[in-house]
């Protein structure tokens, strides 16, 4: 079966002005993603705007990931992405504007794979839900097969999932970090919502254990307020 991975993270407005350890632990993780892993696809959700021309320049500058095209999309003033794409993972990327927000999901198609992600709303509010049944229903519309997946800052807490009563039917979820907060103020609100072809199991989606993947600092939200997140996508 084909695979791609995938490496996500909220890191909460990083750039200069950040403190030393937070900046540290942002650059350990993009390297080992990039550099020890081969990540298919990492995204960073909430950088702060006013920094991301300064951050995809250094990614770019420093010539330590040849094998990736970075970019980034916009997101009022604190909640630009920052993407990178290993340029022989046959991924095509995409962009739909969430609504009501002022930036926008990533959309992928590997063969065909889908995905979304991005950082949907703040809160358990009908806002939230409706932008992510709207992506799941967007997908399972696009791909009949229902190899797809979405994720990111789900800001939708896992704990909740059936909550989320616009789904198609037999999509489940997968998470990196089981009964564990991946925000600091509580709840799983990071985690990958999978569509119905793994349910039949003609998709795999495999969580990664990512304190033996990234280290104990991983788990800290003394930094960025997020927990990261990683999946081997098989299809």
């Amino acid at each position: 079966m084909p695979e791609i991975t995938f490496a996500s993270w909220n890191i909460e407005k990083d750039g200069q002005s950040s403190e030393i350890h937070k900046q540290t632990k942002v650059s350990d993780f993009i390297d080992r993603c990039c550099l020890t892993y081969d990540v298919s696809v990492v995204f960073l959700c909430e950088v702060h705007s006013a920094r991301i021309d300064d951050f995809v320049d250094f990614i770019q500058s420093s010539g330590r990931y040849p094998n990736y095209d970075v970019f980034s999309r916009p997101g009022g003033n604190s909640n630009a992405y920052v993407i990178l794409i290993r340029k022989d993972a046959g991924i095509s990327p995409g962009y739909s504007r969430l609504a009501l927000l002022n930036r926008d999901g990533l959309i992928c198609q590997c063969g065909e794979f889908w995905f979304v992600l991005a950082h949907f709303k703040s809160g358990q509010t009908d806002l939230t839900k409706g932008q992510i049944e709207a992506s799941a229903n967007f997908l399972n519309g696009i791909n009949g097969t229902g190899k797809w997946i979405i994720s990111g800052d789900m800001n939708w807490s896992a704990g909740n999932f059936q909550g989320l009563t616009g789904l198609p039917d037999l999509c489940t979820y997968a998470t990196c970090w089981e009964g564990q907060a991946t925000q600091k103020r509580g709840g799983v609100l990071d985690w990958c919502l999978k569509g119905p072809a793994d349910t039949f199991e003609q998709m795999q989606v495999t969580h990664w254990d990512m304190l033996n993947m990234f280290g104990v600092q991983t788990a800290q939200m003394d930094g960025p307020d997020h927990k990261p997140i990683g999946f081997t996508i098989k299809f």
